[in-house]
């Protein structure tokens, strides 16, 4: 538990320094809330439109300090084909984040289409995550917000 919390601390200190939008107390036009009940899960999908895109990033934070919990989250990449099963899996605990990222090969940039899974898997019958997403250049920079979309749930 230490080492996961640990690399949380260090992503989001790495995160907030290279200009990625956070979680905590920062407006979003990429920014999504919801609940899942205990064992559940969330999917939804998240695009990156800039032709360019590098990198597609989804934090993912534990809402409920009080309430001890753990997320699994996922990204899966579904298109462009050439990343097409490639993917990420990170841990969120109570109070704290995780952050999935999947990157294009090095000389090539574009738009990047994932599905991102939010999963309950200890805690309490209904808690809540904040998720925001961040397309990155190839200089790990943050596009514009308007590149960054959010799909509806897929499972309502």
């Amino acid at each position: 538990m230490g080492k996961t919390k640990t690399m949380s601390v260090v992503l989001a200190i790495i995160l907030s320094v290279a200009g990625v939008p956070g979680m905590r107390g920062v407006a979003s036009a990429t920014s999504v809330h919801g609940a899942v009940a205990l064992n559940g899960v969330d999917i939804w999908q998240f695009q990156c439109t800039s032709p360019q895109t590098k990198c597609i990033l989804a934090q993912v934070c534990d809402a409920v300090a009080g309430s001890l919990d753990k997320w699994v989250v996922t990204m899966d990449i579904y298109s462009p084909t050439m990343l097409f099963g490639n993917g990420d899996t990170a841990w969120a605990e109570t109070g704290a984040c995780g952050v999935v990222e999947v990157c294009r090969i090095p000389s090539s940039h574009g738009p990047i289409k994932a599905f991102v899974n939010i999963n309950h898997v200890f805690g309490g019958d209904f808690d809540g995550y904040e998720m925001s997403g961040a397309c990155l250049d190839a200089d790990g920079n943050t596009l514009p917000n308007s590149t960054a979309k959010f799909m509806p749930k897929l499972n309502e």
